[in-house]
C-alpha cells in the first residue's frame, strides 16, 4: 500500500509585514482571485487512493470542492523571525534548513503580485531584501523608531554573547506598571554600554521582581548598582500599600526616580543616537531586543496616517525602560552607586513578606 504525503501551502501572515489592514487585504484578494484548481493534479491524488483501496479523505475532497476556504491565517506563536532563530541562528543537530526566496516559485505567482515585488525593490529596498529575498542582515519595519539603527549595529557585531564583568556593577532600569514591568540590566565599561540581561512580566507586584533580582544576583554574580525608575514607581500598590520605589529602597537598592519625561520625541531620538555605544547579549536580551525593533508610531486606519506619538502595545514598556536607562546614563546617575548586599535582601524580604 502506497501513501502519498500532501503538502498544502499556507500564507504566513505576520502582522509586522502588513502594517495596515488595507495592504493585507490587497495581497490576500490577489491570491484568492488567482487561485485555480489543478484538475490534473487532483486526478492523480484520486487515483493514488483508488490504487490503495482507501476512500479519499473527506477533508481533501472539501479542499477540492471549496478551495477558496483553504487560505488560512497561520499565527506565529514564537515571535518575529522565529524561523531564522530556530533554523539559522541556533540550528539544532537534527534539523537542516534550505532557504528559498519569493522567486523560487515564480512560475506559480500571480503576474501583478510579481509586479508588486519588483516595485518594492525600488521603493523599499530594505523590505525587499528582508521579506522577499530572505536576507536576515537588515530589518526595516514601517514607522518603527529604531529598527534601522538596530539593524546597523547588529551587522557591526553589537549583538552577540557578552558575558557580564564581575568587577563592574550591574545597573538596572525599569518601566513600572501592573500591566507590564520591564527591566534592563546593564554595565558601563568606558564609553560602552553593555546590556547583559532583560526581564519582564505582567500582573506582578514589587515582591516578585525583588525575588527575580535576588535569583539573578545569586545565579550570575550580579553586583547591583543604581536602579533607575520612572515617576510612576512612586504610586502606591493596592495590595502592599507601599510604592515600587520604596520597596527597593528598603531593600537597600540605590534607587533613582526620574522626573516625568517632558519631550518624548527627544528621548526617542537620544536613544537612537546612542545605540552605536550599546552592546547587547542577544541570548539574554532577546525579548527586549525584539520589542526595541518593533517600537513604532501609532497608525490611524481610517485616515491612513501615522501619528507622532508612539503606539502603546507590547513593545512600549521595554522601549520606555531603555529610554530611562539612556537618561540615567546621560545624566551621570550611574557613575557612582553603592552595591546591594545579601543582608539588605534578607531584611527587606522579612519586612514585606506576605501571609495571604
Amino acid at each position: 500500500m502506497v501513501y502519498r504525503m500532501l503538502i498544502w501551502l499556507g500564507l504566513i501572515e505576520q502582522g509586522d509585514e502588513f502594517p495596515t489592514d488595507a495592504q493585507f487585504q490587497l495581497l490576500r484578494g490577489r491570491l484568492r482571485r488567482e487561485l485555480e484548481i489543478d484538475e490534473e493534479y487532483w486526478d492523480s491524488i484520486v487515483r493514488s487512493f483508488e490504487l490503495s483501496g482507501t476512500p479519499i479523505f473527506p477533508f481533501l475532497q472539501s479542499m477540492h470542492d471549496e478551495p477558496l476556504r483553504q487560505i488560512m491565517t497561520i499565527c506565529n506563536a514564537h515571535g518575529h523571525f522565529w524561523g531564522w532563530k530556530m533554523f539559522i541562528k541556533s540550528p539544532k543537530d537534527e534539523y537542516s534548513c534550505i532557504q528559498a526566496d519569493s522567486f523560487a516559485n515564480k512560475a506559480n505567482l500571480p503576474k501583478d503580485f510579481i509586479t508588486d515585488l519588483t516595485r518594492m525593490q525600488i521603493d523599499s529596498p530594505a523590505k525587499y531584501s528582508q521579506f522577499i529575498m530572505n536576507c536576515h542582515d537588515e530589518v526595516d519595519l514601517d514607522a518603527c523608531y529604531w529598527a534601522s539603527r538596530l539593524s546597523e549595529i547588529r551587522k557591526e557585531g553589537h549583538m552577540d554573547i557578552f558575558p557580564h564583568s564581575p568587577e563592574v556593577r550591574v545597573h538596572l532600569a525599569a518601566d513600572v506598571g501592573l500591566d507590564c514591568t520591564s527591566i534592563w540590566f546593564f554595565q558601563l565599561i568606558g564609553r560602552r554600554r553593555f546590556f547583559i540581561d532583560y526581564y519582564e512580566n505582567t500582573g506582578k507586584f514589587a515582591d516578585h521582581y525583588a525575588r527575580i533580582l535576588d535569583e539573578k544576583k545569586k545565579e550570575n554574580g550580579y553586583n547591583y548598582g543604581r536602579f533607575i525608575m520612572p515617576q510612576d514607581s512612586n504610586k502606591r500598590e493596592q495590595v502592599s500599600g507601599t510604592t515600587f520605589s520604596k520597596c527597593f529602597k528598603d531593600l537597600g537598592y540605590d534607587v533613582k526616580v526620574l522626573p516625568r519625561v517632558q519631550n518624548l520625541d527627544v528621548a526617542i531620538n537620544n536613544v537612537d543616537s546612542h545605540f552605536k555605544s550599546c552592546w547587547f547579549s542577544e541570548n539574554k536580551c532577546e525579548l527586549g531586543l525584539e520589542a526595541l525593533f518593533h517600537y513604532r508610531r501609532e497608525y490611524d486606519e481610517e485616515l491612513r496616517v501615522y501619528y507622532e506619538k508612539p503606539l502603546h502595545d507590547w513593545a512600549s514598556h521595554p522601549a520606555s525602560s531603555m529610554m530611562y536607562a539612556d537618561i540615567g546614563i546621560s545624566k551621570g546617575f550611574c557613575s557612582i552607586s553603592k552595591s546591594v548586599t545579601d543582608d539588605d535582601i534578607a531584611k527587606w524580604s522579612k519586612k514585606y513578606k506576605r501571609t495571604a
